[in-house]
């Protein structure tokens, strides 16, 4: 089983590069994303650089803002 330190990093990077995949095939900036969920432009360039701890409630705030459920934002990305 892989040590809690190690998930978290996982999960940071999935969820940055989920927001940012999402957020790019919708033709928005960061900066537009970031009003649409009611946060810091920097908050969203932390997040998908998978240099913040996200909380519930921010991972609920982009998945409104993007049109997509909490948990899609937590999947494994689809491959190419």
């Amino acid at each position: 089983m892989r040590d809690s330190s190690a998930l978290a990093s996982a999960l940071k990077r999935r969820v940055g590069v989920n927001v940012r995949r999402l957020r790019r095939e919708q033709g928005m900036t960061q900066r537009a994303l970031a009003e649409r969920a009611g946060l810091d432009q920097r908050h969203v360039v932390k997040i998908e650089a998978a240099d913040a701890n996200v909380t519930i409630a921010t991972l609920v705030r982009l998945s409104n803002a993007l049109g997509t459920t909490p948990s899609n934002l937590v999947s494994r990305p689809p491959r190419r």
